[in-house]
């Protein structure tokens, strides 16, 4: 099985599934998985199982296919090596190679291989458990289906991905970062505060949307997805109320046109 694809879109598409934070990749390993079409995307659950699933696409021709990824650090070490359109060929002796110009990088991709480090779960199993997830979340609607039923948004903004990703990226300032970020409402709009206040503690306003008053906290490695995703995006807020004070008492699905992240809030 072979797949052409520009490096750049298969670099973005692997850092997007990464969701890298400050304590490491929250996906480590995935399945590139071809539609036949024109759709290439990649479906996975973070390590925990829990707090977050997503779904990133870039658009290129091929056919039908999975790849499995078992390291996608390794693969984007490969990739820094090879020219601007490579070519993945995946064979039916879990090898895949790396093509481009006059050179072939081969590296060993089995489905069987675990998940993560500390997984007892193979790539191919998380693989379909994430697939089962992701299909709970609908973009359309904004919503998530629950075992007791669906859970629309409690509201839905839809904010510019560049805002966001300044807000965000103050996390790190005087280079200390915290991987969380909170989300506040309030007649004045809608705002995210990073960091503490021995290193800087920053408040930036997103917009002037008025939906009451809530606050929230995340982590996901929002950072890191903003900075590689453009245009504008819609945020749907779901509320838990089962688990009020709680981890998880609000989702938040990040719409961005056919992709989307769905994260689970924790503990301030």
């Amino acid at each position: 099985m072979t797949l052409r694809i520009q490096k750049n879109e298969l670099t973005d598409l692997l850092k997007k599934a990464q969701r890298k934070t400050v304590h490491g990749p929250l996906v480590e390993s995935c399945i590139l998985s071809h539609d036949g079409e024109q759709t290439l995307d990649i479906v996975s659950l973070v390590k925990d199982g829990v707090s977050s699933v997503a779904k990133f696409t870039v658009k290129v021709n091929g056919n039908a296919q999975e790849i499995p990824i078992p390291n996608i650090t390794d693969l984007l070490g490969v990739l820094k090596y090879h020219g601007q359109t490579v070519i993945l060929d995946y064979d039916d002796n879990n090898r895949l190679k790396v093509k481009s110009g006059s050179k072939t990088t081969t590296i060993t991709a089995s489905r069987d291989a675990i998940a993560y480090s500390s997984s007892p779960e193979s790539i191919d199993v998380w693989h379909s458990h994430s697939i089962k997830i992701a299909h709970k979340i609908n973009t359309e609607t904004m919503s998530y289906e629950s075992a007791n039923g669906t859970i629309a948004s409690y509201f839905v903004i839809v904010a510019d991905s560049t805002d966001l990703f300044e807000a965000l990226r103050c996390d790190g300032m005087n280079g200390k970062k915290t991987g969380k970020y909170k989300f506040i409402f309030d007649a004045d709009g809608f705002h995210i505060e990073t960091g503490t206040e021995l290193k800087g503690l920053t408040k930036a306003t997103i917009n002037e949307y008025d939906v009451g008053k809530h606050t929230m906290c995340f982590e996901g490695g929002l950072e890191e997805l903003m900075k590689v995703v453009m245009g504008e995006v819609e945020l749907g807020f779901l509320h838990f109320t089962e688990r009020k004070g709680a981890a998880g008492e609000w989702g938040l699905i990040i719409s961005m046109d056919e992709d989307f992240v769905f994260q689970t809030s924790v503990i301030a």
